[in-house]
């Protein structure tokens, strides 16, 4: 939404804002500590070792049963003390399938979770 940060990214340096190799780019300084993965979560998060995996932001696929799908592999394979944080739950991005799988995934684990900028979901275990 920021006009600036898309002429920059569309113009200057030509590159899509949200492709992986973008993404990549603008956490490289962070890479001993994120680790990004790209493909259909459905598949590529079965093959993951997430034992030590202690946060996860979320904003793959936004049917029900992906995000439903996502949320179940990681709170059911990362580390015990975990932050699921998952985009496009309210307002401006609010996707209405993300919002029910969230609020049935946080009623179903009887967890807490936090909104975010009106935006996020932030589920705390």
């Amino acid at each position: 939404s920021n006009p600036l940060k898309s002429f920059f990214y569309n113009f200057l340096i030509r590159e899509n804002l949200n492709s992986y190799q973008s993404v990549s780019n603008f956490l490289r300084k962070f890479k001993k500590q994120v680790k990004l993965i790209k493909g259909d979560s459905n598949i590529v998060l079965k093959g993951e070792d997430l034992r030590n995996v202690d946060y996860a932001f979320i904003d793959g696929g936004h049917s029900y049963e992906t995000v439903k799908n996502d949320l179940n592999i990681l709170f059911s394979n990362m580390n015990k003390n975990k932050i699921l944080l998952c985009d496009d739950y309210l307002h401006e991005s609010y996707i209405t399938e993300v919002k029910k799988a969230v609020d049935d995934f946080v009623k179903q684990n009887d967890l807490q979770f936090n909104i975010i900028e009106d935006r996020f979901a932030e589920i705390i275990t």
